[in-house]
């Protein structure tokens, strides 16, 4: 017996809104300089990003694709997104478990900004829910700026 009812036994994890999906989507209707900011403050201030793993230990990296024509690297503010989307995407083998890679923010960036030598234009921040994104050639100042111990 649980102490949850059936609705809330039923919630994906994943699709739990955050203050900054609600952040996300303010800057995309208002297309405001300060909520901008405050979108990009949050995300540098998280305490780890999340990335759904491709290949095999010890050579995984983050996944990455292409949206409009253009490479990107996907990254998660949650470990249940970036494990939802590696089910989504087909990137866990059937019956396995997805390899979620998990950094604190400066390392992570760090990671990205290794993806942009390899071609990567974009940091994708939980593509299918509120998403929004870098420029990564742009990530090292938005770090350094918005940071708090930057």
């Amino acid at each position: 017996m649980t102490d949850h009812t059936p609705e809330e036994a039923e919630v994906d994890p994943a699709s739990i809104g955050t203050e900054l999906d609600a952040l996300a989507r303010e800057v995309r209707e208002s297309k405001d300089r300060e909520k901008l900011e405050a979108l990009w403050r949050g995300t540098m201030n998280l305490e780890r990003w999340y990335f759904a793993g491709v290949g095999q230990f010890p050579n995984m990296r983050p996944f990455s694709g292409i949206i409009d024509d253009e490479p990107y690297v996907m990254a998660f503010t949650t470990r249940a997104r970036a494990e939802k989307y590696a089910h989504l995407q087909n990137l866990v083998p059937e019956g396995g478990k997805a390899s979620v890679m998990s950094f604190p923010v400066p390392e992570a960036a760090r990671l990205c900004v290794g993806q942009h030598v390899l071609g990567a234009k974009w940091v994708v921040f939980d593509d299918g829910w509120a998403g929004w994104r870098f420029p990564l050639d742009e990530l090292a100042p938005i770090m350094n700026r918005y940071r708090d111990d930057g």
